[in-house]
């Protein structure tokens, strides 16, 4: 018979084999429409086996019989014995961990999340839980970077997949905005960054990801959600959702002027954080505690547009300022200047990085501080608990803290360390600094500089200024001691001692301020109502005793007091602050309050019961005269001052440890022992 084999007319006459070459030409027909009709392998799978069955069958030699494997017609060569490949550096495999321990690593020095019940069910099943975590590259990779990088390490070690997403796009909604050119030389400086602190944490590489957002973040699919998101999402909302990630945390004291200053970009970094996880594909959001909102902002909206809403982490990075330092600069120095008073355990850069950074880097190995025999020889401590207790004691000193956390801090560096150079050179290209421009003088072309006084005339103007003012300071001294001996011949050299010595004593240093320059007087609320558009905000009509009536005053205080509990209460109140605008409010001074550690319980300072408004609050033996509010908010007096304001273990309101009242006895707080004052 006659078909086409291979686009040629061909005419086949072998015994046993016709039969043959029309069933293969016939199923070879049936696996090309199947192919056609888009059917699936395993769909595919039994006829092509049928198909090569029928073509095995056919004797040697036929065109149509598949030719064995690996059988070329070519002569077989001895094979030439191939370089043994070079050993690879061993990198740390993830290790198998069960359910329990897997969790315990997740939670460590976690101070919040959402969605455990997910976190837990994906952990204990049969793929990794996928971690997503955005990093602006708005800044070097400091001390605050490595806390974070802390927790990556413990869910690559509890057998988590990570994706870092270096937040390119983010970084230019920031108020510290990158400038583009800069995007690819710092997504190449954290790469490396992370790599080598990961390393310096034995965590395995294999499940980590570094990411950049732009490759998602810039195309068609991703900005059309943004889009769909954004058409659902309010300016309140979309404001709420930026707060203390893009822009501080709004207080008491922020204006309409502050709010404005919100930037369009700002206000879009919700809804591409949100996306992020979904085109990450990511179980979990992880970030600092300032991201709450924002992945609050994500749980609620991505279902809105059919995407599942996320977990999130929230991890710790409050460090001290005097503790967030670039990881490439010389540690013993910056943390040789970090505050760490002995027994404070509160206030402690060094002892908070030591928890969260150097014990889980440990992983159960002590933290050792090699201090020489003269000093008592070498410490260790087996666990953070026991470092605490010691320094809290007095046992161990600021010095060995500082000491131990600086040799631990470049242990863990050492990766770091040793690619120093390379990295340095990264960073500068990543973020250049700008040289000085050194200005030349140069004299004006046709200046006339004839009327300029000659050099002999120069000095004798300045010769005569000095001996100006010499003179003035002469008749100073003259003016002082007279006034000391006129006081000794009235015999009152006794009573000058007595009220100039302490004053000198308890004087601040130049520049410092007191308790004392604050206005703080006794107030009546004689009118209280709701502000407009405001739930936290009451308006106050307070009389202190100015000469035109009632100071109209702001507070925040509507989720601790009712309407019917501020009429007619007598509270403290602080007069020589600016007007501050709150909303459509403009509020002229600050009602002092106590406030409870966590929060939960704020109640007002109470003046004695005998006051009346317009009474003074004094503070016994503190020196400091009242400043202008112009002066008040130029030195940030308030902000200075009120670190020290507290409540003692007998509730009285004090500065510095000195309480404050008037002449009828001491301001108190109702039931609020040791608490902040505000």
């Amino acid at each position: 018979y006659q078909r086409r084999v291979r686009g040629r007319a061909r005419t086949i006459t072998m015994p046993g084999v016709d039969e043959l070459v029309v069933a293969i030409a016939a199923q070879g027909e049936v696996v090309k429409q199947m192919k056609t009709a888009g059917a699936s392998k395993d769909e595919l799978k039994p006829e092509v086996e049928k198909l090569l069955a029928l073509k095995n069958d056919l004797p040697d030699g036929h065109e149509l019989k598949p030719k064995p494997k690996g059988k070329k017609g070519k002569s077989e060569q001895p094979k030439k014995e191939q370089p043994k490949p070079k050993p690879k550096k061993e990198q740390p495999q993830p290790k198998t961990v069960d359910a329990d321990d897997a969790w315990s690593l997740v939670a460590r020095n976690l101070v919040g999340m959402e969605d455990e019940a997910t976190i837990k069910k994906v952990l204990g099943g049969k793929r990794p839980l996928h971690v997503l975590y955005s990093l602006p590259t708005t800044k070097q990779v400091d001390t605050s970077v490595l806390v974070a990088l802390t927790k990556v390490a413990d869910f690559l070690n509890a057998g988590c997949k990570v994706t870092v997403l270096l937040a390119d796009v983010h970084s230019t909604l920031d108020e510290t905005a990158v400038p583009f050119e800069l995007h690819a030389a710092r997504c190449a400086y954290y790469q490396a960054m992370i790599q080598e602190l990961i390393q310096g944490f034995g965590a395995p590489l294999q499940n980590l990801k570094i990411s950049i957002g732009s490759d998602h973040q810039l195309n068609d699919k991703f900005m059309l959600d943004v889009y769909r998101l954004s058409s659902l999402v309010s300016l309140e909302r979309a404001e709420q959702g930026v707060l203390g990630v893009a822009v501080p945390h709004w207080s008491a004291d922020t204006t309409d002027e502050d709010r404005g200053k919100i930037k369009m970009g700002q206000l879009m970094y919700p809804c591409l954080a949100s996306l992020d996880a979904e085109y990450c594909k990511a179980d979990v959001q992880f970030g600092p505690a300032s991201s709450a909102e924002m992945f609050a902002f994500a749980r609620h909206f991505l279902p809105l547009i059919d995407y599942a809403p996320r977990a999130h982490m929230l991890h710790s990075v409050d460090l001290p300022e005097d503790m967030s330092f670039d990881l490439l600069a010389a540690l013993n120095k910056k943390l040789g200047k970090a505050f760490c008073e002995e027994k404070n355990v509160t206030k402690n850069g060094p002892l908070l990085f030591a928890q969260l950074v150097i014990f889980p880097w440990l992983n159960g190995g002590k933290f050792e501080i090699a201090r020489e025999e003269k000093h008592g020889g070498a410490l260790e401590f087996a666990t953070f608990e026991a470092l605490y207790s010691a320094f809290e004691s007095g046992q161990l000193f600021p010095a060995d803290l500082k000491l131990g956390v600086t040799k631990n801090l470049e242990l863990l560096l050492q990766t770091v360390t040793s690619k120093k150079e390379a990295l340095l050179k990264l960073e500068q290209a990543a973020y250049p600094v700008a040289e000085k421009k050194v200005k030349e003088k140069k004299a004006k072309e046709g200046k006339d500089t004839s009327n300029r006084p000659s050099d002999e005339e120069l000095a004798k103007i300045k010769a005569a200024k000095a001996a100006k003012k010499k003179a003035n300071t002469d008749a100073m001294k003259a003016g002082k001691k007279g006034k000391e001996a006129e006081a000794k011949a009235n015999g009152k050299d006794n009573q000058l001692a007595a009220a100039v010595e302490p004053r000198k004593k308890n004087a601040p240093a130049s520049g410092d301020h007191t308790a004392a320059c604050l206005d703080i007087r006794v107030g009546k609320i004689v009118e209280v109502f709701h502000i407009e558009k405001s739930d936290k905000l009451f308006g106050e009509m307070i009389e202190c005793g100015d000469p035109e009536g009632p100071r109209q005053i702001a507070s925040g205080l509507r989720s601790f007091y009712s309407l019917e509990q501020l009429k007619d209460r007598h509270v403290l109140v602080i007069c020589n602050l600016k007007p501050r605008k709150m909303g459509e409010f403009k509020s002229h001074g600050m009602v002092m309050c106590a406030e409870s550690e966590d929060g939960s319980h704020v109640e007002f300072i109470d003046p004695p019961s005998k006051c009346v408004p317009g009474d003074r609050i004094v503070f016994q033996g503190v020196p400091g005269e009242i400043l202008s509010p112009a002066q008040v908010a130029k030195h940030k007096v308030v902000d200075k001052l009120f670190p020290d304001l507290k409540t003692n273990d007998n509730r009285e309101a004090t500065w510095n440890g000195v309480v404050f009242g008037t002449v009828h006895g001491p301001c108190t707080a109702p039931t609020l022992a040791g608490a902040h004052i505000h």
